[in-house]
């Protein structure tokens, strides 16, 4: 008999003295969906020597449902600034940027062709160009040919604005729903242009942020206010009483604290009421009552029972390159969800850059992306392959089954941990009807053992009428660890964790249908530890009798050091002379191992014990000189412990 899943015993337990047995649970109550799908798991011991058992998991339709495809937006946000029209490995960077979009050839088709042809999934583009300012060159389509004419179209000249481009693209998005949404930022240098920002806080390293090379992190911006020059990253500090375009500012950060207005009290300026994600200062009459000016003579007085705000100042955060408005502006889109992709376009390549802004470039580029691994450093070699691993990154997003299974093995919060999977065990079948046999679907499930989930692509765009099955195998492990007194009554383990079926509605929401978790049946052996002086006459100490679960049909179970059947009753001064196992003497196994029956009265095991110690007193009479001697200082006897062996 081999191990079973700790962590299963546990989960299992408390459903069996909470609710009973565990039965069959849907996620709406029943097995059957609105569209009809039946779906059921079910777990069964097929070989109790290695405690492994077959898993089944079974999707019953009643009819053909056809699955829309899952949807991407790719917003491309192309840097056209002048330094585009200079040359990278022989050709110009614009050029080279428009071949590797548009394609050369029926067998080099480029990105835009590539992406749109992402297999089960409705793909649109859109392109937006940037220099000085931004441009939405194309909205959303799925139309090839005029993509490929919109990139060709593009010319290069003007500074960088990258934090305009990204706050387009992210409004573009902003107007549509779809179910992933990418921008690919490409630039060949640091940002000579941004935005003013009106709000900042302390900087962290979420979303790829890099605080150590800007400590503060714009959250608002004025959109009609540009900053920078065109020509240069930083920007200059020599500003008294007013701000140019191209000199460094501060913004201060508060902290607002809420309280409850009363009209019964009276207030003075100070102020605040909070609307739409901003705090707009209110003014006190003088009656002390706060209120709002609008403008154009429309005042707001401020209700009883309404928040108003303190404002506490909390830090300055000084602005000094465009790379503040740059990330800032990275970091908004990405906390709205949005995947963004970079490209750092031969920076560095340029005569024009100064050595810091070389140095900066490539942080720029990294903090825009929404982790290291979706920036790229790019020159005319390398554009090709790197737009390739950017298109491979969304299809492994955006394809797939339109229908599919994640099957999460072991518990909640050690997923895995306690069990095994059978490596190669997995088989998916279709079905049509029972009159039909079943067809193998080869390679439509996998198993990740970092996850512990199997993953099962059910189908893409038709899921048939019939019946799907996956089958296959697992093992449990620390079943040593499975006995004690909370066990005696167990009846059940839980095979594995939670699976569900997860597939588009025709209306084009995601519908879910979890599986049952099914358990498996267990018993109980006990184990008797017996101990004598004499060896012959043994006596049970009952206090150590312990509770072993065990599946019926195992023949194998043996006393060892892994399962703690000879330590378990271990005692010093005594040695474990033999075991017998069951209650039938005259069974050939009666010496050698335990069969689990259904009848946990023949179900034991007797561990037997013997003193290994022989106590013999032994008198000892001190000889000293009577002048010396001091029999309160010296025992009479001393008794002497000897060990048999």
């Amino acid at each position: 008999m081999k191990k079973l899943l700790t962590i299963m015993l546990a989960i299992a337990i408390v459903a069996m003295y909470t609710f009973g047995s565990i039965g069959t649970v849907f996620a709406d109550g029943g097995g059957t969906s609105s569209s009809g799908i039946t779906v059921n798991k079910t777990a069964g011991w097929v070989d109790p020597d290695t405690s492994t058992a077959d898993v089944t998991l079974t999707i019953d339709n009643p009819k053909d449902i056809v699955i829309p495809k899952r949807t991407a937006k790719i917003v491309l946000v192309l840097d056209r600034s002048g330094s585009m029209d200079e040359q990278s490995h022989g050709i110009k960077k614009i050029d080279k940027l428009k071949q590797t979009l548009n394609g050369t050839s029926e067998t080099d088709k480029g990105f835009i062709e590539n992406a749109l042809a992402i297999e089960n999934a409705d793909v649109q583009l859109a392109v937006v160009s940037y220099s000085y300012s931004a441009r939405n060159d194309l909205g959303f389509t799925n139309d090839k040919d005029s993509l490929k004419s919109t990139v060709n179209s593009l010319s290069a000249g003007g500074g960088t604005n990258t934090q305009a481009g990204i706050h387009l693209a992210q409004q573009l998005l902003d107007q549509v729903t779809a179910d992933y949404e990418f921008i690919i930022v490409l630039s060949d240098g640091v940002p000579t242009y941004s935005y003013r920002g009106t709000s900042a806080i302390t900087a962290d390293t979420g979303f790829n942020y890099d605080s150590n090379e800007w400590t503060s992190r714009i959250t608002s911006f004025n959109y009609g206010w540009g900053k920078g020059t065109g020509n240069a990253y930083l920007f200059n500090n020599n500003y008294d009483h007013y701000e140019s375009n191209s000199e460094s500012y501060s913004i201060d950060d508060y902290s607002y604290v809420g309280e409850t207005y009363s009209t019964s009290k009276e207030y003075g300026n100070g102020y605040y009421y909070y609307d739409d994600g901003q705090y707009y200062p209110l003014s006190s009459d003088r009656y002390g009552n706060l209120y709002i000016y609008w403008g154009f003579g429309y005042y707001q007085f401020i209700e009883n029972g309404a928040t108003i705000y303190s404002r506490q100042y909390v830090s300055t955060s000084s602005i000094t390159n465009n790379g503040f408005g740059t990330v800032g502006e990275a970091y908004l889109a990405k906390e709205k969800g949005t995947t963004i992709f970079s490209i750092g376009y031969a920076l560095g390549e340029s005569n024009n850059d100064t050595q810091e802004e070389k140095r900066v470039a490539p942080l720029v580029m990294k903090s825009i992306a929404s982790s290291d691994d979706k920036s790229f450093a790019a020159d005319g070699s390398n554009l090709d392959s790197i737009f390739s691993a950017i298109r491979s990154d969304i299809n492994d997003s955006t394809q797939g089954a339109g229908a599919y299974v994640t099957d999460v093995m072991g518990s909640s919060t050690e997923t895995g941990e306690h069990y095994q999977f059978v490596a190669d065990s997995l088989k998916v079948t279709y079905q049509a009807d029972t009159n039909s046999v079943p067809v193998e679907m080869a390679n439509a499930a996998t198993y990740d053992p970092v996850t512990h989930t199997i993953n099962w692509n059910v189908e893409n765009t038709l899921l048939k009428k019939g019946l799907y099955k996956l089958t296959y195998k697992i093992h449990f492990d620390d079943y040593a660890n499975m006995k004690g007194t909370n066990t005696e009554e167990l009846s059940t383990v839980l095979s594995n964790n939670s699976a569900a079926l997860h597939y588009k509605t025709s209306n084009g929401t995601w519908d879910n249908k979890d599986f049952p978790m099914p358990t498996l049946p267990v018993t109980q052996y006990t184990v008797h530890y017996l101990y004598s002086d004499d060896g012959k006459n043994y006596t049970e100490d009952t206090s150590k009798a312990m509770s072993h679960v065990a599946i019926v049909g195992c023949t194998d179970i043996a006393a060892n050091s892994a399962n703690g059947i000879i330590t378990d009753g271990a005692v010093t001064g005594y040695n474990c002379a033999k075991v017998e196992y069951g209650t039938d003497k005259d069974n050939d196994n009666f010496n050698k191992q335990l069969k689990i029956t259904n009848n946990k009265a023949d179900n034991v095991i007797n561990v037997y014990y013997n003193t290994n110690v022989i106590s013999i007193p032994v008198k000892k009479v001190w000889n000293y000189p009577t002048t010396n001697y001091n029999a309160a200082d010296q025992p009479e006897s001393v008794t002497f412990t000897v060990y048999k062996g």
